[in-house]
């Protein structure tokens, strides 16, 4: 499986996990902000894909059980900096001729190493940019994706497999750690093309002040929601039919009068509305 069958994998599997996290997402948006900012949600959702790829490029492609079962093949390599002796043994490089270059650069103690900086090079990236990540913690949650990668290969895909059937590596999670801090310095260079975090959120808080029509939806749905499940669990212990329309009263219009004029999902939503009143 090449790499351009696992992105192309990842892009097809990204709109089911979309799917799933765009409620969410969209609560979340609304309680925090009052509004869904466009440039936010194609932050959030390209990071969604990113982190899709990379995790389909440690797992894929799957090996059968059995072929995996009858591999002797080592399961660790701790020795760091392996990769340097490596390509010094396996590549063709020789520094006084120029033709074996190529060659080194397509071996694949070359390439590997490299894809192994790149796949978190956005990482540090989107750390350092949206979620305002000094260089510490950007180290240290590259270490910490990285070890998830390892030990879910380690691991054999969490057990499902009898054994690992991809080598836990030491230098991967250098690399991977590296591919971090690269993508931090590299975004410290891009960042004054772009809008900073704070001027987003300034954004969003304004555009909140505002009851779009989406935002009048999403509250109609969860209250919708909200109220739906605790009609199910009150007639859990009170089976009869006039109990929903009782217990729709209390929501929409008892539990108002007692909380500042909002619903549960108006609350959640920090919506308030209010009667106009005309002359």
């Amino acid at each position: 499986m090449s790499y351009i069958s696992i992105v192309k994998a990842a892009f097809i599997a990204f709109p089911l996990v979309a799917a799933i996290v765009t409620v969410p997402f969209v609560l979340v948006e609304y309680h925090k902000y009052g509004s869904v900012n466009k440039l936010r949600t194609l932050i959030i959702y390209s990071f969604i894909l990113y982190m899709i790829t990379v995790y389909f490029l440690v797992i894929l492609p799957l090996s059968d059980i059995e072929d995996v079962r009858n591999l002797t093949t080592p399961t660790t390599q701790l020795i760091p900096f392996k990769f340097i002796y490596d390509f010094i043994s396996n590549t063709p490089l020789k520094l006084n001729d120029f033709s074996t270059y190529i060659p080194a650069l397509k071996h694949p103690s070359f390439y590997t190493v490299f894809f192994n900086i790149l796949m978190t090079v956005p990482f540090g990236m989107y750390l350092n940019y949206y979620y305002k990540c000094d260089l510490k913690k950007v180290i240290k949650y590259s270490f910490i994706l990285s070890l998830f990668f390892e030990l879910t290969q380690l691991s054999g895909l969490y057990f499902i497999y009898p054994r690992p059937y991809r080598l836990f590596d030491v230098d991967d999670l250098i690399m991977n750690t590296l591919g971090g801090i690269c993508g931090y310095f590299l975004m410290n260079k891009l960042n004054h093309l772009l809008p900073t975090r704070d001027e987003i959120d300034e954004k969003s808080f304004n555009d909140g002040l505002k009851i779009s029509g989406l935002k009048r939806l999403v509250l109609f749905f969860l209250d919708g929601l909200i109220c739906s499940v605790f009609i199910t669990f009150v007639m859990m212990f009170f089976n009869y039919s006039f109990v929903k329309y009782i217990v729709i009263f209390i929501y929409y219009i008892v539990v108002p009068l007692l909380n500042n004029d909002q619903t549960l999902g108006s609350k959640f939503l920090n919506i308030k509305f209010v009667a106009s009143k005309y002359k």
